[in-house]
C-alpha cells in the first residue's frame, strides 16, 4: 500500500538524534523535547490558497526537516511510526548544497 498525501501535507519519519550535528545547531535541554528532525517519505504536489490559487509545494520527498514535536498527527502503519504534517508546520528544511 502506498500512501499519497494531499493538500500540502507531508508524511515524515522521525530521524534518531545524535549528540553531534552536521549543522551544529545549538539545542538547549528544553528544546530537545520540542523540536524533531525527520525525513520526508512522501509529499503532496501543493495546495490551493484561500483565494483559490495553486501553490506548488516547497518541501520535496527525501528532504530532511525540523518540526515541532507537538504538531501533526502520529500514526502507526505496518509497524512503522510516521507523522502526517502540514507543510506550514515545517520550521527548517535541510538540503544538500548544489
Amino acid at each position: 500500500m502506498k500512501l499519497i498525501p494531499t493538500n500540502g501535507r507531508l508524511i515524515v519519519k522521525e530521524i534518531a538524534q545524535t549528540q553531534s550535528s552536521i549543522l551544529h545547531i545549538v539545542r538547549t535541554e528544553d528544546s530537545a523535547d520540542k523540536f524533531v528532525r525527520g525525513e520526508v517519505l512522501e509529499a503532496s504536489d501543493g495546495f490551493y490558497s484561500i483565494t483559490g490559487i495553486w501553490i506548488d509545494a516547497k518541501v520535496k520527498k527525501g528532504d530532511k526537516v525540523w518540526y515541532n514535536r507537538f504538531n501533526g498527527a502520529e500514526m502507526t502503519i505496518n509497524r512503522a511510526t510516521i507523522v502526517l504534517l502540514d507543510e506550514k508546520e515545517v520550521l527548517i528544511v535541510e538540503r544538500d548544497e548544489e
